[in-house]
C-alpha cells in the first residue's frame, strides 16, 4: 500500500505503514425494521464510506511529530491511496482523523538494534465524495 497526502497544492509521498486497516460503512437515514415482518426499510444515503487505519510500527520523535502535525490539523484532509482492496488505481480520498494515538516503547531500531520509539497510528474517516 502506497499514500500521498495533499500539502501546498500539492501531493507528496509518505511512508508506507507497518499495518493498514480498511472498513466500509454504509450511511441510512432513519432505519428501521418493519413492524409488520421484521424486514428493515433502510434509507441508504451512500455506499461503503472509506474508514482507513494506518499504524507505523517505529518512528523516531522528529519522524512522529511531523506525520502527526500533517495529518491532525486538516479538513478536509486529502490524500491519495494505491492499494489493491481499495482501487487498483490512486483513489482521492476527503476526510478526516478522528483519532491518532501515539505509543512510547521499547522496540527494534531500523538498523536492526534495540531501542526506544514511538509507535503511531491514526483513523481516517472519509467525509466528502
Amino acid at each position: 500500500m502506497i499514500w500521498q497526502l495533499k500539502y501546498d497544492a500539492n501531493y507528496i509521498d509518505m511512508p508506507s505503514p507497518s499495518s493498514f486497516k480498511i472498513d466500509g460503512e454504509d450511511l441510512d437515514l432513519n432505519s428501521y425494521r418493519s413492524v409488520v415482518n421484521g424486514n428493515l426499510i433502510r434509507n441508504i444515503l451512500g455506499f461503503k464510506w472509506h474508514k482507513l487505519y494506518f499504524e507505523f510500527s517505529f518512528m523516531y520523535r522528529e519522524e512522529a511529530v511531523d506525520l502527526l502535525n500533517k495529518v491532525s490539523y486538516t479538513y478536509p484532509l486529502e490524500i491519495r491511496v494505491k492499494s489493491p482492496f481499495v482501487s487498483t488505481e490512486w483513489k482521492d480520498l476527503k476526510g478526516y482523523v478522528s483519532k491518532a494515538p501515539i505509543e512510547f516503547k521499547g522496540c527494534f531500531l531500523p538498523d536492526g538494534t534495540w531501542g526506544r520509539g514511538y509507535v503511531v497510528g491514526f483513523n481516517f474517516i472519509e467525509a466528502v465524495r
